[in-house]
Formats: structure tokens, C-alpha cells, sequence
């Protein structure tokens, strides 16, 4: 039997199994099966359609570079890759899929005519087809990541509440613009940086409660009085830990407000002293 044949008839079998690879992936835990399989019975047909279709040498060169040319209409492969991202999957995960349906094809395969194995010519296709396929995905999901991140990107900066990210020294890694401006700095001088070095207010406690924050793995809400150069400002602030895949904190990500209005009506005795003292 054809390998092209072989794949259309026992596409269920081959799916189980696979089913059972990526379920393993931390990206795929809670994910329905109908979203795991998404488009792998799809990419199954088109790469059998592929293998039936002949090409010339040049052709066969191209695609195992995963380069041959691109259909005007989206692909299996390019969904897959954009529902991937979506998801959360790494490119790492994203590629452990296809490599997982390259070896299920294969033993399966195998499995089914021990004693009739696999020809070069068919080995050699379908390594090419699995290739572009994954060259379709890994394309759709980068394109995908930079639109997304230009986006949030662009979110942040716009907005007028404070956003951060720490990593686990308690250092800025991201400030949005509304955070410079507080601090008196052009965003890409707070990198590296902690609120030690920016000389902020309070900066001891803050640092202190990030600390806490990256040793308990709990998230710590607090309110802080920030003295600006036009007035006193009150932020209400949240630092939350953020999780890798065994539990380890590996940054530490907020954000704040200025709820001054809202400080000043709760707090009237407390405003009119401290406008008194300036």
C-alpha cells in the first residue's frame, strides 16, 4: 500500500496516537480534543494529496528547505499555527507536535507491513511534506507572535496606568511609557534597573515586597504615595508572580493607578494636612 493510502485510511489511528503525545504538552492540559486535533486531520490529507502529486527535482529540493510555494489560500498548517500561538504553545511545542506525527506516521506505518518496508521514494516525500508543513506552521505563528506583541506593545504604552515586569532580582525587564514618565526616564533607561537605582520613594519596601512576592509565589496589592514634581500622587499597585512549568517564579508582572481622587475623598483630614506642609 501507498504511504499516501495508507494515511488516508487509518487517519483515526493515527490521530490517537498522536492524541497521546500532545496531550503531554503543558500548553495542551485543559485543551478539548476537538481544539488538540484542530487541523492534523487536515495537514494528514494534504500532505497524502502531496505525495500523489508529482514534482521535479527542483521541486522536491525546494520543499525539503520547507521553501516550495506558498498558496494564496490559508493552509491547514498556517491555522494550525496561528490557533498554536493563540494557545500558548512555545515553538518549541509546536514543533514536538509535527515531529510526533512524523513518528507516528512512520511506525504505524511500519507496524502495519513489516515485511514490505517503506521505499525511499515514499520516506523521502513525506520527510518533505511534514517539513512544509511545519515551515507553513512555524511561519503563521511568528507572524502571528510579532502582530500580537506589536499590539500589546502598543496597548501598554498608550495607556495611562502604570505597567511592569520584574525578573527574579527584583529588576525592571519591561516599563510601559506611563511608568517612565513617573519615574523621569525614557523606558528603555528603566531595563535592568530596580526601584533602588530609579530612587524611588519608598524603595526599600517596594523592593522588600517584591521580594515576598518571588519567595511565596503570592501576589501583594498595596497603595503607595508617590511625591511628584506638580503634587502628591497616592497609586494603588499590584505585583503578581508569574509561574514557569514546575511552579518556579521566573518574573514578576503589575500594575498601578493613580487614585488620588478617590484617596483625597476618603481621606480629606489627611489631604488638607499635607497640603499644609507644603
Amino acid at each position: 500500500m501507498k504511504l499516501s493510502d495508507f494515511i488516508r485510511a487509518n487517519i483515526d489511528q493515527i490521530l490517537d496516537a498522536w492524541e497521546q503525545f500532545a496531550k503531554g504538552i503543558p500548553a495542551a492540559r485543559g485543551m478539548d480534543l476537538r481544539a488538540l486535533r484542530d487541523h492534523a486531520s487536515g495537514m494528514l490529507c494534504t500532505i497524502a494529496a502531496d505525495l500523489d502529486r508529482s514534482e521535479s527535482p527542483a521541486e522536491q529540493e525546494q520543499k525539503s528547505k520547507g521553501r516550495a510555494p506558498r498558496s494564496a489560500k490559508e493552509t491547514y498548517s498556517g491555522m494550525h499555527g496561528s490557533s498554536r500561538e493563540t494557545a500558548g504553545f512555545s515553538v518549541n511545542d509546536a514543533v514536538s507536535e509535527f515531529r510526533a506525527l512524523r513518528a507516528k506516521v512512520l511506525k504505524l506505518w511500519a507496524d502495519s507491513s513489516p515485511a514490505e518496508p517503506p521505499s525511499a521514494r515514499d520516506l523521502t516525500r513525506f520527510n518533505e511534506a511534514i517539513d512544509q508543513a511545519l515551515a507553513e506552521s512555524l511561519d503563521r505563528y511568528s507572524t502571528d507572535l510579532v502582530r500580537y506583541t506589536r499590539l500589546f506593545s502598543t496597548l501598554l504604552s498608550s495607556s495611562p496606568d502604570v505597567s511592569y515586569i520584574f525578573d527574579v532580582d527584583a529588576r525592571f525587564i519591561y516599563a510601559n511609557q506611563s511608568l517612565a514618565n513617573l519615574c523621569g526616564r525614557s523606558d528603555d533607561d528603566m531595563i535592568g534597573k530596580n526601584f533602588l537605582d530609579l530612587g524611588a520613594s519608598n524603595a526599600l519596601m517596594l523592593q522588600r515586597q517584591l521580594q515576598d512576592v518571588i519567595d511565596t509565589r503570592l501576589p501583594y496589592r498595596g497603595e503607595i504615595l508617590n511625591k511628584l514634581c506638580e503634587r502628591d500622587a497616592t497609586f494603588e499597585y499590584i505585583f503578581v508572580p508569574v509561574l514557569d512549568e514546575q511552579g518556579n517564579v521566573e518574573a514578576v508582572v503589575g500594575t498601578g493607578r493613580d487614585i488620588s481622587a478617590r484617596s483625597q475623598a476618603r481621606h480629606p483630614h489627611r489631604t488638607a494636612a499635607c497640603a499644609a506642609l507644603h
